[in-house]
């Protein structure tokens, strides 16, 4: 039979053996230092997850890509529409100052009255006109350019509609001329001492 002391060690040694087993079977499971293999993989995939970010496009930062080249888009529209505005506001001015204007103007008479007829200057003036009378002036364009020209005739002002002009929006070549014919008829109807306003002939450039 084994002694006392002998069955003791024994005893002892089997609850160290056990002891060290179950630590080391805890250890395996809960991993509270990962190996330099394991740790190495996780830093790899950090550094691999942050490259992707800097040198890709994440979802913030295309969709900021994005708005910044439709507000340049739009920025460009509007620029260029409004440097269209400006040619087309610079040739109007140029070309209204370079026109033929005329100031037109008549005095309203009773009817029965006796026509009073001005000498023709620089002004369409249809002097004194009885009502249901009419009386006509005359303006001649001749292009002395060496290419067309567009004419095109506006009239404004309180006498506009009592004008009829004989010819509008034609093309005069090179040498010719056109005698207009500017007719103010007077209505019965007229209820005022006299009208004025003005002729303006413009003379565009034909392009094409």
């Amino acid at each position: 039979m084994e002694s006392e002391n002998e069955i003791k060690d024994d005893f002892n040694k089997r609850k160290q053996e056990g002891s060290t087993q179950e630590y080391g079977a805890n250890e395996g499971k809960t991993h509270p230092n990962p190996s330099p293999r394991e740790d190495g993989a996780r830093q790899e995939g950090n550094n691999i997850t942050q490259e992707h970010e800097t040198n890709g496009e994440p979802a913030n930062g295309g969709m900021g890509k994005i708005q910044k080249k439709k507000m340049t888009v739009k920025k460009f529209l509007k620029m260029t529409v409004l440097f269209i505005v400006f040619l087309v506001a610079w040739f109007a001015v140029v070309q209204y100052m370079a026109a033929d204007k005329y100031e037109a103007v008549v005095k309203v008479m009773e009817e029965g009255g006796k026509i009073g007829v001005n000498p023709m200057t620089e002004r369409l003036d249809y002097g004194d006109l009885p009502k249901g009378n009419a009386s006509t002036r005359f303006v001649t364009i001749e292009n002395n350019g060496k290419m067309g020209i567009y004419v095109a005739i506006v009239k404004y002002g309180g006498i506009a509609e009592l004008i009829k002009i004989s010819r509008n929006n034609f093309v005069l070549d090179p040498g010719e001329k056109e005698k207009l014919e500017l007719l103010l008829e007077m209505p019965i109807s007229a209820d005022k001492d006299g009208y004025e306003g003005k002729v303006v002939i413009f003379k565009l450039p034909k392009l094409f």
